[in-house]
């Protein structure tokens, strides 16, 4: 998630005619005090990146589910304390968030394990590993490009894949267009759905990998459509990650490293496919 640095350049004159000493030593005043903001954002900056120091590492291990139970274990101890901790940044609230909590499930699952690996095989633990990856990969993603950190993780390509499509383009679908619901999952990838009664939209954008192996899983394409410079399959039924229905149509392309996908159920089979294609081919123009 790509982080925007704002720096005040501050230029100064001499004072112009009528302008007394006590005005410029104002001014001067005035443009120290500005000029000293930028080493106080530092600062702060500073001081985030030292009080989460350890977070993307303890982070990794829980995420990689692998590691001794009492590897764990710390690991979930050390995140739950930087999270509890250290104030979210504002544009990573909401998987901080989520993750502060999911480190209270780990800790239970850990304490109830009695040593042993932890078992969360309740609908709050599988909600928990589901999304797991994406909070993780969120605030991970921050940790590196804020702080310098050495994870090994990939920023979406597109950070708010509902802001992509334009909603009038939803409007043969929806009567009312609904408002579009983001979702952050592994592999970089980032989903947008829209519902309103049996009607439904998706449009994912994300690495390869997780588009056709987690989600196609290699199924052949129903057919194919040729595109400026890369090929859209079409598949039967609306696809998406953890999602699958009969009904509706799906299109999905690869360009370059990058995939997309989009599925709609409109209730009119004979056109969900034509504006799954038509919303692919909108996604993909919308890779940098």
């Amino acid at each position: 998630m790509a982080a925007i640095a704002l720096i005040a350049l501050l230029t100064g004159c001499g004072p112009s005619a009528g302008e007394s000493s006590a005005d410029t030593e104002a001014d001067a005043a005035s443009v120290a005090s500005s000029e000293e903001t930028p080493e106080a954002e530092a600062s702060e900056d500073d001081g985030f990146c030292t009080a989460t120091d350890g977070l993307g590492e303890a982070l990794l291990i829980i995420k990689d589910q692998s590691a001794d139970p009492s590897v764990g274990a710390e690991a979930v101890s050390t995140a739950k304390t930087i999270l509890t901790e250290v104030p979210a940044p504002a544009d990573i609230a909401e998987p901080w968030e989520f993750l502060t909590g999911a480190m209270g499930v780990f800790e239970e699952a850990f304490a109830s394990a009695d040593g042993g690996a932890p078992q969360l095989d309740d609908e709050e633990g599988f909600a928990t590993l589901v999304l797991l990856p994406g909070g993780v990969e969120a605030v991970g993603v921050h940790l590196q490009q804020e702080c310098g950190a050495d994870l090994g993780l990939t920023a979406p390509v597109i950070d708010d894949v509902c802001a992509v499509v334009d909603p009038a383009s939803l409007g043969s679908v929806f009567e009312s267009v609904p408002a579009g619901t983001s979702q952050r999952w592994g592999g970089a990838t980032v989903e947008c759905q829209w519902e309103a009664g049996d009607s439904h939209v998706g449009a994912i954008v994300g690495s390869v990998t997780m588009v056709s192996d987690e989600i196609l899983q290699g199924a052949a394409p129903a057919s194919e459509v040729q595109m400026d410079g890369y090929t859209i399959d079409v598949h039967q039924g609306t696809l998406g990650m953890f999602r699958f229905s009969t009904q509706g149509s799906t299109a999905a392309a690869v360009i370059g490293e990058w995939a997309v996908m989009a599925s709609v159920r409109s209730g009119d089979a004979a056109a969900d496919e034509s504006k799954a294609i038509a919303l692919a081919g909108m996604l993909a123009d919308a890779l940098p």
